[in-house]
This record gives C-alpha cells, structure tokens and sequence, in this order.
C-alpha cells in the first residue's frame, strides 16, 4: 500500500517541480557560453592545461587546450559570453551521487509492506526542497534519489537533476535491503533468513505467468530476475554481504553493493562476483577500518564509488571530504576522482550524460580553486546545463 503522503507528494511535489524547471529555464545561459581556467579534468586522469570549454543549449560541445594568446582561441567567435576563472582554478565534472535520500523527508520507505517493487521514488521527489539546494552548492549536480534501506524491495529509483522536475525517463535501478533496517517485529521479514525466503516466495510466483497476468509489483520483480534493470542491494555486515550475493547469483541479478561496511571480510566474493560497491562517505570521524577499505578495494580491482552527500546546513561537505580522504590515505587521484564522477555515473547508466567533460555530455561543471582533492581548496562555482547555480567570490 503506498501513503498517502506519498501519493499527495506525486500531485503537489510534480507541480512544484514544473515551477522549478520553468524557472530554471529563464535563467539559462545564452547559446555560446566559454568557460576557461587553468586546468581542467575531463576525464579522471585525462588534464587539459589552460583549459577552454565551450558550452551550448546545455551540452558541451568541446574543451581544448588553448593557445599562449588568448585572441587566437578557436572558441571566441562562437561565444556570446567569457567566464575567466583563472589561472589556477580547476574543473571538474559535476559530482554524481548515486544513492541519495535528500529532500525526501522520510517518504522513501513503505512502513505497513516491506515488499514494495511497484514503488519509484521520483514520486516523493521534491524539487523544491532545501535539501537539494544544499547539495547541490556542495557540487552534486545529478543525484539517484533512492527508496531507503527500510524495504526488503523499495522500490525503483530516481534519476534527477536535482532542483529540477524528473524527467520522464526518471527510473533508474531497482533497490532492495537486506540490511538490519530492513527487518521488523510487526511484518516480514523478520531476519535475514526470512527476508531471503520472502524474496523466493516472490520470485517463484512469477514462474509461468504470463506478463499480461502480472500485477505492477510482480512486473517490477520481473524486470530485474534474469539481468534486466540493475539491482542496488543495502548491505552491511559480512551475513548481509553474502546473502545479497547469493541473491545475485540465484536470481542472475546485475547487482551493486551499497554500504558493502564488512566488504574486507568477504573481499575475495566480490571480486569473483564482479559487482561495484557504493561506499558511505568519508569523514573525520571515520574509522581506520572505513578508512582502509577504498584502498582494499582498488587493490583488488573492485570498482567503487562513494554516495550519500551531507544535506545538513552544518558539517564538512562528504563527497570532496571523501575525494581528499581516500587520496591522503593512497588512493590514485584519478581513482579518487572517478568514486565520484565517471564511476556511480556508470552505475547509474548515465555515462553517456555526465561524469567527464567529453564532448555532447550535459555541461555540469564545477570550478575549484585547487586540485578538488585538496580539502584547502574552494567551490567557486558549480555550472549544471551551463547555467551557474553557485558562485563564490575568490
């Protein structure tokens, strides 16, 4: 059963969402818009040295190199406008985050039926909500919102311009838990063996149906058994780890990890299974055990990335404090750049949109100070669509 909070925000949060994208679209940038500084990463590991994008309708539509003098650039008669950041600062692509719970206030999760497959979370996205200004001042500029860690099988998630209304082509991978979070005294499952007899139980009553027979729950199961649409498991301990990949393996699932907290433990599965991990963020306070893990799975030649951006007015921003932590503690810079741009852009299936700087993505740019992974470096703009949302002075 969905809430009715929920069903509320598909009408009020789709209506507020039109208004966000109207206003947006009165503030675009003009067709033309040049964008130079002294470096810029287009791909991790992949630098251009006095750097020139040029940007239009939103798209990038190239980034060179530029000449000693700058009246020379190719670029210049095809601008109608110059931003100069200058010679030290750096772009990046826009961050992805791809398992975020922003702006959603608590109606990612179904409380009455852990088993919910039918449900997307673009309908309790808000566009408006102060949630995604916040994280999007902090470089996220595309987010997966995701039916949080509550559900057996949450749901659908979202993929989102955040502040902007979900398009239409909005639903992204599907997400189960089989994390602590998910079991409950009141309802099934009750424990992770009853939260993987549950999952057979489901799976089994799609044998010999025939699709037009299927209620939506059971066509959005069937869209995921056999390899179809991706598979985001909330995993935790090394229990946890294990039954997700168990699932994975029943099921031919084309599964990632979320969390994945034990992932050293069961380090030689994963590798076998070949599955990505989405890892929590970083922080100050993390523990040496969260603090090695990256480099344990770079090591082993596990892709992962980092997801879950502070939405809080206060604390340290999690992605770049992430970027910063895993390079300090021996992750590549390129590695270190690619957990939070190229790498949950593949998992999303976005690669072909964002994540680099390549010709025809969508012109999400962030300008820094310095090198992103250096905690001493400043957010001085955040460009989504060529559009600057963000700017901060130097």
């Amino acid at each position: 059963m969905v809430s009715r909070r929920i069903a509320f925000g598909l009408v009020v949060g789709g209506a507020l969402a039109l208004l966000a994208q109207s206003a947006t679209a009165q503030n675009a940038a003009p067709n033309g818009l040049l964008i130079r500084a002294g470096k810029a990463w287009v791909a991790p590991g992949q630098a251009l040295v006095r750097a020139s994008l040029l940007v239009k309708n939103g798209k990038i539509v190239d980034a060179v190199a530029r000449p000693t003098n700058d009246a020379k650039e190719t670029f210049l008669d095809q601008a109608d406008s110059v931003r100069d950041f200058g010679k030290n600062a750096v772009l990046t692509a826009g961050f992805v985050d791809v398992h975020t719970h922003a702006g959603s206030d608590g109606e990612l999760a179904e409380p009455v039926e852990s088993f919910t497959p039918e449900l997307r979370a673009s309908r309790a996205y808000d566009a408006w909500a102060s949630a995604w200004k916040r994280i999007t001042a902090r470089g996220v500029t595309s987010a997966v919102l995701a039916p949080d860690d509550r559900n057996l099988a949450g749901g659908i998630a979202a993929f989102v311009d955040p502040g902007l209304a979900a398009g239409s082509d909005a639903d992204n991978y599907f997400k189960m838990s089989l994390t602590g979070a998910a079991l409950n005294r009141e309802r099934r499952p009750t424990s992770l063996m009853g939260a993987a007899d549950y999952l057979r139980e489901r799976a089994t009553e799609l044998q010999n149906l025939a699709p037009a027979k299927m209620t939506p729950a059971q066509r959005a199961l069937a869209a995921v058994i056999g390899g179809g649409q991706s598979v985001g498991i909330a995993c935790s301990t090394v229990r946890e780890i294990h039954a997700a990949l168990d699932a994975t393996t029943t099921y031919q699932l084309r599964t990632f990890l979320i969390h994945a907290d034990e992932a050293e433990e069961c380090l030689a599965r994963i590798v076998g299974a070949k599955v990505p991990v989405v890892l929590r963020p970083l922080g100050l306070q993390s523990s040496r055990k969260q603090l090695r893990l990256p480099g344990v799975l770079q090591k082993a030649g596990v892709a992962f990335a980092f997801a879950g951006e502070n939405d809080q007015d206060s604390g340290l921003p999690g992605l770049q404090t992430s970027l910063a932590i895993a390079v300090r503690q021996g992750i590549t810079a390129a590695d270190a750049l690619a957990s939070v741009t190229t790498r949950p852009a593949q998992i999303a299936g976005q690669s072909e949109r964002v994540g680099t700087l390549f010709t025809g993505r969508d012109a999400d740019i962030l300008v820094w100070s310095g090198e992103p992974w250096d905690l001493r470096s400043r957010l001085l703009a955040v460009i989504r669509n060529g559009t600057i949302l963000h700017e901060n002075k130097q």
